[in-house]
C-alpha cells in the first residue's frame, strides 16, 4: 500500500431535490394558503400542515374541499406533519415574508405583496389556486380543533 502516490480530487455536484422539499415551493405554497385561505393572513401550524398535506397530492386538496363544503371528516381523518414544511416556514419568517405571533403565521407586508404577484402570474401554482380560491377561509381554526380531538379518539 505504501507504493500508492497522488491525490484525490473530489467534485461535488448538484443533487437533485424533489419538487416538494424545495423551499422556495413550500413557502410559496403557504404564502398562498394565508391569503387565500386563513383570516386576516394568519394562521396556526396545525392548517398549515393541513394545507402541506393537501399539496402532496391533489385528491388531498379535493378532500380538504369535501372537508370544508361539507364538513365531513370521511377522507381526512389523518394528515401528515411534513418536516420539510417548518424548515420553510423558518426562512420565510427569517426573509420577512412571514412573522410568528401568538402561535400564528401571519402574513407581512413582503409577504402580501409576494401573495398578490403570485396571484397575477397565470403560470405559478395553476393546480393549486383554483382549488384554494374554491375552499375560500376554510377550515377554520374551530373546525381544524374538532378534527385534532377526532384523532385523540380515534
Amino acid at each position: 500500500m505504501d507504493d500508492i502516490k497522488g491525490t484525490a480530487t473530489f467534485i461535488s455536484k448538484p443533487s437533485p431535490i424533489f419538487p416538494s422539499y424545495r423551499p422556495m415551493l413550500r413557502i410559496g405554497q403557504n404564502i398562498l394558503v394565508l391569503k387565500l385561505n386563513s383570516h386576516a393572513n394568519k394562521a396556526s401550524l396545525l392548517k398549515l400542515h393541513l394545507f402541506s398535506w393537501g399539496f402532496k397530492e391533489l385528491i388531498n386538496l379535493d378532500a380538504i374541499q369535501s372537508f370544508v363544503l361539507s364538513n365531513s371528516q370521511e377522507r381526512i381523518r389523518f394528515f401528515g406533519i411534513e418536516p420539510t414544511l417548518n424548515r420553510a416556514l423558518s426562512l420565510a419568517v427569517y426573509d420577512g415574508l412571514m412573522d410568528f405571533k401568538s402561535g400564528m403565521y401571519v402574513l407581512t407586508k413582503r409577504g402580501q405583496i409576494l401573495a398578490e404577484r403570485i396571484l397575477n402570474d397565470n403560470d405559478l401554482f395553476t393546480a393549486e389556486k383554483p382549488v384554494l380560491k374554491r375552499i375560500g377561509k376554510n377550515p377554520t381554526e374551530g373546525s381544524l380543533t374538532q378534527l385534532q380531538k377526532f384523532w385523540k379518539n380515534a
